[in-house]
């Protein structure tokens, strides 16, 4: 039987944007929340490993659980575009030591360089700009939806669609420039 690739296909939405500012500072400090215990249910469906409290084993389970207020971490390899991985984690995503309009409980796109800056949306809408090396987002207590291109390839690619208490890491993310293109923020 035919499995469906998890691969992150790009897209042509059209949407009434709002315009980010870009502005330069000083990166967060990373940190990431623990994952659940050994008492994990560990799955593979298509190429995505998934690691959970409670059994996932369909493809419609596996993009619920994505999309819930669960506290899980997405990893994404964004030269393939393919989601690699979802854990559960114990703890909500949360923001320590970020700067630069990453108030508490926005949605937090960190830098992955210095002197790149991070940037937090904390009204839900769609925001397009052109943020060159992003790393680690955390989406606290929105969700959402990232547009991105790698390398200044040309080609853009959009994450699944995330629930609150997420956070979407890119492998690779100082070797790779992720920039940024569109983030779309909903309660």
């Amino acid at each position: 039987m035919f499995k469906p690739s998890r691969r992150v296909t790009a897209s042509t939405l059209v949407a009434v944007t709002i315009a980010g500012a870009l502005a330069f500072g000083t990166p967060a400090v990373a940190a990431s929340a623990a994952p659940i215990d050994d008492d994990n249910h560990v799955t593979t469906i298509g190429e995505t490993t998934v690691s959970s409290t409670t059994a996932i084993t369909t493809q419609a389970q596996l993009t619920a659980f994505e999309q819930s207020a669960t506290p899980k971490v997405i990893t994404i390899d964004p030269s393939t575009n393919v989601v690699e991985s979802v854990t559960e984690t114990t703890e909500a995503a949360q923001l320590r030591g970020v700067t630069n309009g990453c108030a508490s409980g926005a949605l937090c796109w960190q830098a992955a360089q210095v002197p790149y800056a991070n940037f937090g949306f904390s009204v839900a809408g769609t925001y397009t700009g052109a943020w060159e090396w992003r790393g680690t987002m955390k989406s606290n207590t929105w969700g959402g939806q990232l547009t991105y291109t790698v390398n200044n390839s040309g080609a853009s690619s959009t994450t699944p669609v995330f629930g609150r208490n997420s956070e979407i890491k890119f492998t690779k993310p100082t070797t790779n420039n992720i920039k940024g293109l569109k983030v779309l923020v909903r309660k």
